[in-house]
């Protein structure tokens, strides 16, 4: 069996070929067909060692190249799990709505409510329906399961402002009214009612002017004539020279 032996004097040969070649490009040389011939002769004269070469260049190159791809990757990879890691998200908040609640329930004021809540739950903050609410009136004509809106404002009557019709039965609603309830009208007394009088109608009174009467609109609802006094909207000398003369 032939032994294969390899030397690396073909390989000085190989090197001293590429450094012509580059060395009479570089100068433009005219013996360019004289090396090319003589490159040739090293080819065959060494086709083994050339083969060899060639791969191994071929091998680190390829190498190279998927050691710097695998490289960009990992950073790639690892920026993002950074980004991610450090994005903050903020927590959304809660919107709230506030609505004022007044007339006659024991804690009338603004309060704070979710969208999701309805009548029903603004009444348990505002403690309830006070004595004087009109109790009958209220569940006929107020839906307690109707949903709020921001700013809204809810009003709930007494019996004495229903009963001085300030207020009104839907007209949607069924009213079954028992036999010793009645919300008949009043019978005119010839007194002038306070609480819906127009402005020439309360001018008619002794000592109330185009300015006090104004005070006495704005001022209203009154569930007492007495109120006229302690709201500070008359004294005491002119409600004396007027009270027979006045009602709700």
């Amino acid at each position: 069996m032939k032994k294969f032996s390899f030397s690396v004097a073909p390989f000085n040969d190989i090197c001293s070929i590429y450094t012509i070649v580059i060395h009479a490009w570089m100068c433009k040389d005219t013996h360019m067909e004289n090396i090319i011939e003589l490159a040739k002769a090293k080819v065959r004269q060494y086709p083994v060692e050339l083969i060899l070469i060639g791969s191994a260049v071929c091998a680190i190159l390829i190498s190279t190249l998927l050691y710097f791809q695998s490289k960009d990757q990992v950073l790639g990879a690892n920026n993002g799990v950074e980004n991610e890691e450090t994005e903050i998200h903020p927590l959304p908040q809660a919107k709230v709505f506030k609505v004022d609640i007044a007339g006659s329930v024991n804690k009338p004021d603004v309060y704070e409510v979710t969208p999701s809540a309805r009548l029903k739950d603004l009444l348990v903050l505002a403690g309830g329906l006070s004595e004087d609410a009109d109790k009958d009136y209220f569940y006929r004509n107020i839906n307690r399961a109707q949903p709020l809106t921001d700013q809204e404002k809810i009003y709930i009557p007494s019996k004495q402002e229903v009963y001085n019709g300030l207020f009104h039965e839907n007209e949607h609603s069924i009213v079954v009214l028992g036999p010793t309830t009645s919300y008949a009208e009043k019978p005119s007394t010839g007194k002038i009612n306070i609480n819906t009088a127009v402005l020439s109608e309360l001018m008619e009174l002794s000592g109330v002017g185009t300015t006090t009467a104004n005070k006495i609109i704005s001022n209203r609802p009154y569930k007492s004539v007495n109120d006229l006094v302690t709201k500070k909207v008359l004294s005491q000398t002119i409600f004396n020279k007027i009270q027979d003369s006045i009602e709700l």
